[in-house]
């Protein structure tokens, strides 16, 4: 059976390759340092795409504090 085909858009294809770069070292990203035992972490970048389930839960996160 063939599938159908299907034309994404510019934005569409944008935010494709976007959700797929999200908290990678494509994206780019800054070390964090722990103040209470000095381990150092890489944190990566998000895509800000908001469709992107992790974009979604950390929007929803920040919201919710405070």
């Amino acid at each position: 059976m063939n599938s159908p085909l299907f034309f994404a858009s510019t934005e569409q294809r944008k935010a494709v390759e976007n959700m797929h770069t999200c908290r990678t070292a494509a994206r780019g990203g800054r070390i964090v340092q722990c103040p209470n035992c000095y381990t150092r972490t890489v944190v990566y970048n998000p895509c800000n795409t908001r469709l992107c389930n992790l974009f979604s839960v950390n929007f929803v996160q920040s919201r919710s504090v405070g």
